[in-house]
Parts: structure tokens; C-alpha cells; sequence
């Protein structure tokens, strides 16, 4: 009895692992898309987008081999390609946290100080700072390389990743609970950024008829930006 019903839970783990992920890859590569194909949206916000939208690509690209072993169920071991699948999971995973970071400090300094984000996040800085996310991320997962004694892998018993044990393993796992640092610094850039936000649309309501088709456009897509960081801290966060 404890059998069937520990094979059917695994089956509905998978089928929502694999739904989950299915969802994530395809709004992942259509917003990728839309992003790479459309003039409108070449600028430093979108660019951290698809920083953003890239490594939420991989992650879930990664849990399409996590609804693969839970169904299978074999007797749990942490071979070659599990550590490798964890090490790519974690390099994604790093670039998301601070793609995340980065664009929630880039919309509260665009609605706080809008000239001042001008200077600050030309084009080629805003590429100088994806390339540094992307390069601290892959220093994160460096020491995953000696697979010996430092790996993360997924444990099929208990449905999640676990760091290898030993020193090595205590590091990283308590890398991860600082995270949460990370997620403090960026809730708060988000609240700042919405009381600006709020404190910015009463003064400017009843100014935008005097302003012209080309200042209302951008007005409207900076709301729009604002608009859709703030969802996606949502759905990061709390889902």
C-alpha cells in the first residue's frame, strides 16, 4: 500500500515538475524573443531582462532532468551526471538571483532619479554589469569541479537538491541561507521604488496634457517596466 501510494506521489510530483518547467521554458524563450526581435525594447532594462530571462531558461530546462529520475526512482546514488545537473542548475539558479538584483536597483533609480539612470546605465555598462553576473555566477559553481568532495545533487527521496557533506557542503549550503540578504535588498528596492512610483503618477496626472505624444510614450513604458519587475518579484518570491 505504502508503495502505490509513494509511486503515485512521485507521479504527481513529476507531472507537476514537468509542468511547471514546460511553462517556465516556453514564457522564458517567447520573452527571449521578444525581446532580441524588437527595437523597441533594445535599451539597459531589457538587456537585464534577458539576462534575467536567460538563466530562468536554464533553470528550467534543469528540472526537466529532476521529473526524469523522480519517476524513475532508482536506488539513490549521486553519479557523474547528477552532479554535473546540479552544478548547472546552481550556475543558473546564481544568475537569476542577481539578475533579479540588478534590475530592481535599475527601476529604482529609473523612477527615483531618471537622469541620473540615464548616465548610469548606458548600454555598455548595463552589458559590463550582465557580464559580471554571469561571471560571479560561474565562480559560484567553480569549486562543483572537484566532484569528489564538493557537489550538489538531487535527492530523489526527499524531491530536492542537497549539497554534499562535509565542509565543502556546509559553505555553499550556508551561501545559499545568505541569500536571503539578497532578497531583503531587493524586496526594499522594490518598495522604495512603488512609493516613488505612486508619489511620481499623482504629480505627473495632471501635467500629462501639456506634455507631447513623445513624452507620454515614454512615461507609459517606464510604468509598463516598473510594472512588470514588480510581478515578477511577486512570482519569484512567493510562488
Amino acid at each position: 500500500m505504502s508503495s502505490s501510494l509513494s509511486s503515485a506521489e512521485n507521479v504527481a510530483d513529476s507531472v507537476i515538475v514537468a509542468t511547471m518547467s514546460t511553462l517556465g521554458t516556453f514564457s522564458n524563450f517567447l520573452a527571449s524573443i521578444t525581446i532580441l526581435c524588437n527595437p523597441v525594447r533594445k535599451n539597459p532594462f531589457c538587456t537585464l531582462c534577458l539576462s534575467h530571462t536567460m538563466a530562468s531558461l536554464g533553470v528550467s530546462l534543469a528540472f526537466f532532468y529532476v521529473t526524469s529520475i523522480t519517476l524513475r526512482q532508482a536506488e539513490l546514488s549521486t553519479p557523474l551526471i547528477e552532479k554535473i545537473m546540479g552544478q548547472f542548475t546552481m550556475f543558473f539558479w546564481n544568475a537569476t538571483v542577481l539578475s533579479h538584483l540588478a534590475i530592481s536597483l535599475n527601476r529604482v533609480v529609473a523612477i527615483a532619479s531618471p537622469f541620473k539612470a540615464i548616465q548610469l546605465f548606458t548600454r555598455k555598462r548595463t552589458m559590463y554589469m550582465v557580464l559580471s553576473i554571469w561571471c560571479l555566477a560561474f565562480c559560484q559553481t567553480v569549486p562543483f569541479f572537484w566532484r569528489a568532495s564538493c557537489y550538489i545533487y538531487y535527492d530523489r527521496s526527499k524531491w530536492k537538491w542537497r549539497f554534499s557533506d562535509g565542509l565543502c557542503g556546509k559553505f555553499f549550503l550556508h551561501c545559499e541561507r545568505s541569500k536571503i540578504l539578497i532578497l531583503i535588498i531587493t524586496l526594499i528596492s522594490d518598495v522604495v521604488a512603488l512609493v516613488k512610483y505612486i508619489k511620481y503618477i499623482k504629480i505627473t496626472s495632471e501635467s500629462t496634457i501639456f506634455m507631447n505624444n513623445e513624452a507620454q510614450k515614454k512615461l507609459r513604458i517606464e510604468v509598463k517596466f516598473f510594472k512588470q519587475v514588480f510581478k515578477l518579484q511577486y512570482f519569484s518570491n512567493f510562488n
